[in-house]
């Protein structure tokens, strides 16, 4: 039986009779009684049995079936959507309806009967099951996370028409991305889809830093998710220099994450599908470097928005020596004026913070940052305290927010080298990349 049929019979299943059981009706002849109303008078069967027909019928004002026909019957629904056959012929009486279709499941579904100069009929409410199962996907793909911290992620179940089917058990399995074997894993490797056809999982860890997909299977169908990375880190920047030619954010880097435990990636050649390998990304855009990040930023700002909303770590930082400022991700402007716009002292907004755990609260430099982040809303990490002309004191230089499941940090900071005092400037930046990539903390 095609999934139409299904959906036919399970739009009727509910269906009652519109005036009592029909042997209590009494058939008259049209001449001896005038039609004055329409009933629906029978139900097919019930989804997965043969197709049946449902009836419509012709009646006079004492509710005696009228002997009529030739008079056109039409089908109509408030709510819901009609196709197939919604029009028939009466033949003694009665229309018979065999291929009336709704496509959307759902609750409180009702029909309307309608003829030339009778009054309608409208059926009982009825419900609509979905269709036999037809398509398997990810509508919450996992995000990246450490090693045995747990990802997330929601598949969704639905029919040929994309109506969620419920009460499908699912189960899952993680796979190397390199390999395709399936590895050991932590958490439920089971739920059920509920009534909106999706089932959620929130504790699946892994305890091996690597690239991995996890594989849904149910009903028959299954599907893989996209890659997520467990443990994976990167930075990124410009092919076009390092910042002041110098490696001290390479530097922090192997602070933070230990020796050749992250990887050091470009702009220019980095597939922006790849990103959501990694639990944090450092983007950098400073000296000469700054058109590049904008350009980056610019095309890709929707991926890089949604891989911080379902749970990214990113810190993006650019202390310009070109261009006139940009927006960074959320809306939030980097605002660069030439000189004017550089602060040579700043300091924590708030001395508590984690960053500046055991080290300075205050920091000159030559210049400490080339520019101002904003809007206000955001909570400030480190704010000015003397600069450029455009520097009154309080401009923020740093900041973060959170954003859906992620997190993000904003630093128009120079390379640490032009910072003092040493070396509490260059564990500051070390302190940068630890708070940003463990979601507003450092753990000791």
């Amino acid at each position: 039986m095609s999934h139409y049929s299904k959906i036919l019979l399970a739009i009727l299943v509910s269906f009652f009779v519109g005036c009592g059981n029909s042997d209590n009706f009494v058939f008259t002849n049209g001449a001896q009684s005038t039609p004055t109303q329409l009933n629906f008078i029978s139900q097919p069967m019930r989804a997965g049995d043969a197709l049946d027909t449902f009836q419509v019928g012709v009646f006079d004002a004492n509710n005696n079936l009228v002997d009529v026909s030739g008079i056109e019957i039409t089908l109509t629904s408030p709510n819901a959507t009609l196709t197939g056959d919604t029009t028939e012929l009466t033949q003694n009486g009665i229309a018979f309806f065999d291929n009336v279709i709704i496509t959307s499941a759902g609750t409180d579904f009702v029909l309307q009967a309608n003829a030339e100069g009778l009054d309608g009929a409208i059926s009982q409410v009825f419900s609509v099951d979905p269709a036999d199962p037809a398509l398997l996907s990810f509508s919450i793909q996992p995000v990246p996370v450490s090693v045995d911290e747990p990802t997330r992620f929601t598949v969704l179940l639905t029919d040929e028409f994309g109506n969620g089917v419920p009460n499908q058990a699912v189960s899952v399995s993680v796979l190397d991305t390199n390999t395709t074997n399936p590895v050991t894993f932590g958490g439920t490797s089971n739920a059920t889809t509920g009534a909106d056809g999706t089932a959620s999982f929130d504790d699946i860890t892994v305890d091996t830093a690597g690239s991995y997909q996890v594989r849904a299977t149910v009903a028959g169908l299954s599907q893989d998710s996209v890659p997520f990375g467990v443990g994976l880190v990167a930075y990124l920047r410009s092919t076009v220099q390092q910042p002041w030619d110098n490696n001290t954010i390479e530097d922090a880097m192997d602070a933070a994450f230990g020796t050749g435990e992250w990887s050091d990636l470009r702009y220019e050649t980095f597939d922006i599908s790849d990103l959501n390998l990694y639990r944090f990304v450092y983007f950098e855009g400073s000296d000469e470097t700054a058109d590049e990040l904008e350009a980056f930023l610019d095309t890709n700002r929707a991926a890089i928005e949604s891989y911080v909303t379902n749970g990214g770590r990113l810190f993006v930082n650019a202390a310009p020596n070109e261009g006139d400022g940009m927006l960074f991700p959320f809306n939030v402007q980097l605002t660069y004026v030439e000189e004017d716009t550089a602060a040579d002292e700043v300091t924590a907004v708030d001395p508590t913070n984690p960053l500046f755990s055991g080290i300075a609260t205050t920091y000159t430099g030559t210049d400490f940052s080339h520019a101002i982040v904003g809007p206000t809303g955001l909570v400030g990490l480190i704010e000015t305290v003397t600069g450029g002309d455009d520097i009154v004191g309080g401009e923020l230089v740093a900041a973060q927010a959170v954003q859906g499941l992620g997190f993000i940090v904003y630093g128009a900071m120079t390379t640490d080298n032009y910072h003092s005092p040493q070396p509490d400037a260059a564990t500051l930046r070390a302190n940068f990349i630890r708070y940003t990539s463990q979601g507003g903390t450092i753990a000791p």
